[in-house]
């Protein structure tokens, strides 16, 4: 009988840690998740964003038709930057990096890994080239009265 309740005890441990690891898995992305509305919430971003987001690189970037207005985040660096679609230059596309250039001379590129959505939102990115987009505010001088960005 001893036998039988060490056993399932064992078993118990063993079922319910599975359970454990996913559900901090799933915290952690929801926190990421959390993290970055806040973030677009307080530039007052727009609802008619195309955004790419690695949660595993805690990496984002953000672009609003509408405005031109161009937000990378990088959550290792706590490093926020806005621009302006004239500042963007374009993608450099490697074999595991694409590489988004831009003329700042403060944060002159930002970097994702490369993957099928990544690749992607350059794509939508490039179609926008020939868009002419006014030079309303200065999104870059907002992000940074925002954050402090780096």
């Amino acid at each position: 009988m001893r036998d039988l309740i060490l056993q399932l005890s064992k078993s118990s441990i063993y079922s319910t840690k599975p359970l454990f690891i996913w559900s901090y898995i799933w915290l952690y992305f929801e926190s990421q998740k959390r993290k970055t509305e806040k973030i677009l919430n307080m530039i007052g971003f727009g609802e008619n964003t195309v955004s790419y987001i690695n949660f595993i690189s805690r990496k984002s970037i953000h672009f609003n038709p509408d405005t031109g207005d161009i937000l990378t985040i990088d959550l290792n660096d706590e490093c926020i930057n806005g621009y302006s679609f004239h500042d963007w230059t374009g993608c450099d596309k490697d074999d595991h990096i694409i590489t988004l250039k831009f003329c700042d001379v403060n944060a002159p590129a930002f970097t994702l890994s490369r993957n099928r959505k990544s690749a992607d939102f350059c794509h939508k990115l490039e179609r926008f080239e020939n868009y002419k987009y006014a030079a309303e505010r200065n999104f870059r001088e907002q992000v940074q009265q925002t954050f402090h960005s780096c």
